[in-house]
């Protein structure tokens, strides 16, 4: 599919991210990794290390791993699929998921972050309208180092 976009239709404007579901060490992360040539950014997908009864410090020390990792191979590191679903926690912005790309400076590396979709109000992973998360929503995305798409510069 690589090639075909990149090569045979100079389709040259995607990014490609490789991202594994949780994995333990760099050898299982890159146990399927196709090769640099097809990669932009290293991911993670983690759903497991943000659960309400999770150790949620095993998050920071995976996206460490990630850091060093992309950082080697020359990649962006990202944490590309996450969340809670439903979002039980009140303040799982700031206290569980900011918190982790607080706790070091490799974690504040990661580029982006991504939760879930919201298909319907009992399937989401962002806060809704009036969600007991939201306010602390407004918080998380107050700080320095997440931004959201109004505060990117204007492209032309």
């Amino acid at each position: 599919t690589i090639e075909y976009l990149r090569d045979t239709k100079q389709v040259h404007q995607l990014l490609y991210a490789y991202s594994p579901d949780v994995v333990s060490d760099t050898m299982e992360y890159l146990d399927r990794y196709p090769g640099d040539e097809y990669v932009d950014i290293m991911g993670l997908d983690d759903y497991r290390d943000l659960g309400v009864n999770a150790d949620h410090s095993m998050l920071a020390k995976r996206l460490e791993m990630l850091v060093v990792l992309a950082e080697g191979h020359g990649k962006i590191a990202a944490l590309t699929e996450t969340g809670q679903e439903r979002i039980p926690e009140k303040n799982f912005w700031t206290e569980t998921l900011l918190a982790q790309l607080l706790s070091n400076e490799k974690t504040k590396r990661i580029a982006y972050v991504m939760v879930w979709r919201n298909a319907r109000p009992s399937h989401h992973y962002g806060p809704v309208k009036g969600h007991p998360s939201a306010e602390n929503f407004k918080t998380f995305a107050d700080n320095d180092i997440i931004w959201l798409l109004k505060d990117l510069p204007k492209w032309q």
